[in-house]
């Protein structure tokens, strides 16, 4: 990681009563989402389940669940729109999350969540974690709109197998979540948000 904060994940979760086998091929390309060529050879389609690969993204449909994986992390808010549009326009969510997970890197994780996050009013966790080596971590969520933005903030250890090497990070993971999706809902609005609300948290580390 070249850069101080990266966006490693970033997914959509769509939750209702779908048919999976209505999700086929011909279904993206009459409603111009996707192209003949766009579908990649590891898609799958099934009567329970489908798997839709494509360059930007993987989509992975059941009964109860439609989970859309951006592979690069590029968040093409239009394209993104268009799927879920598309979706809603088919079928009723009965809850829809914009979840992105980044990683902040920082010489020293264990003083920076000490300064940001010391339960100052818990003697109990105080004197139970009072190494030199305490990490500490943060949870928060807040009413954001029509939906919740919620936030985990946990410091973390990665290791890399080939160069042997441990990197220490802080782990950011973001979500803004809606239970309740009406007429007026707006993908492009949830995806500008979330972006906006997280790189504004992210950024002040």
């Amino acid at each position: 990681m070249k850069k101080t904060e990266e966006l490693v994940s970033s997914n959509i979760i769509l939750q209702g009563e779908f048919e999976p086998m209505k999700f086929d091929k011909l279904f993206f390309i009459k409603n111009d989402v996707f192209l003949e060529e766009d579908f990649e050879e590891n898609s799958l389609f099934s009567k329970n389940a489908v798997s839709i690969s494509t360059k930007e993204f993987l989509i992975n449909i059941t009964k109860k669940q439609i989970v859309i994986i951006l592979k690069n992390n590029i968040v093409n808010i239009e394209k993104i729109s268009k799927i879920i549009t598309t979706l809603k326009n088919n079928y009723n969510f009965l809850m829809i999350s914009f979840n992105q997970k980044w990683f902040k890197l920082n010489e020293n994780i264990n003083e920076l969540t000490r300064t940001n996050f010391y339960p100052s009013k818990s003697s109990y966790l105080n004197e139970y974690f009072k190494n030199e080596d305490s990490a500490f971590g943060y949870y928060a969520s807040k009413n954001l709109d029509n939906g919740r933005f919620k936030v985990d903030i946990k410091p973390i250890t990665l290791v890399s197998v080939v160069e042997k090497k441990e990197l220490d990070v802080l782990s950011f993971d973001f979500s803004f979540h809606l239970d309740k999706i009406n007429d007026t809902f707006n993908p492009n609005q949830s995806l500008i948000k979330l972006g906006e609300e997280s790189e504004k948290l992210i950024k002040s580390f």
